[in-house]
């Protein structure tokens, strides 16, 4: 868990507890003043539970709370983009597995400077909307009376996800792998752009 992103793993680690799961708990800030239910999680989860401090010796090392896996382990993380990006990345390349790889993004997404304006068709209709900075792909087609499914507008949960017939998409989420991204045949519209001036996506 990384910032406030600890509170929805608290009843997790609870859960598992109870059910006298052998869990290993990492908690990770930027400081430990600011580091919410520290002492309440000490008393809670004991040897199970490792804090983690950007400002000192104990600061994160991904790599060794990834090679401490078993091969049958699953990793669930909650945080900001970074973090979750961040231990992704390095669970495909110690080779775990997609399927055992869980994650939940505790941020809302942010216009980035330099977004500019870009062009969606609806393959299925031939219509052409323009999405401006600061408006998601969702927000416009369903202003212009398109049934899009979707969930969380995070980017974390890949129900909004579309194929890309047309066009090269600029990922944002956190779903996708990165030979996915690579690929370009797929995104998440609620939170990712365009890097060309049109994209053609299957809906």
């Amino acid at each position: 868990a990384g910032g406030i992103g600890i509170t929805p793993m608290i009843s997790m680690a609870a859960t598992l507890k109870a059910a006298g799961q052998d869990f290993t708990f990492h908690y990770t800030g930027r400081s430990a003043p600011v580091m919410a239910y520290r002492d309440a999680l000490r008393e809670s989860f004991g040897e199970a539970l490792h804090l983690h401090c950007d400002d000192d010796a104990t600061a994160l090392d991904l790599g060794a709370v990834i090679d401490s896996l078993g091969p049958q382990a699953h990793l669930y993380v909650c945080g900001p983009k970074g973090l979750i990006e961040a231990t992704k990345a390095k669970a495909e390349a110690a080779g775990v597995a997609a399927e055992r790889i869980h994650f939940e993004l505790f941020d809302a997404p942010q216009e980035q400077e330099g977004d500019s304006a870009f062009e969606v068709e609806v393959a299925s209709s031939g219509e052409v909307f323009t999405i401006p900075p600061g408006q998601s792909i969702i927000d416009v087609l369903e202003a212009g009376g398109v049934d899009v499914m979707y969930d969380c507008q995070r980017g974390d949960c890949g129900i909004c996800q579309c194929d890309v017939l047309s066009g090269t998409p600029d990922h944002r989420d956190v779903v996708l792998s990165e030979a996915e991204r690579a690929a370009g045949n797929v995104m998440q519209i609620c939170v990712s752009r365009a890097k060309s001036p049109r994209l053609v996506l299957d809906i």
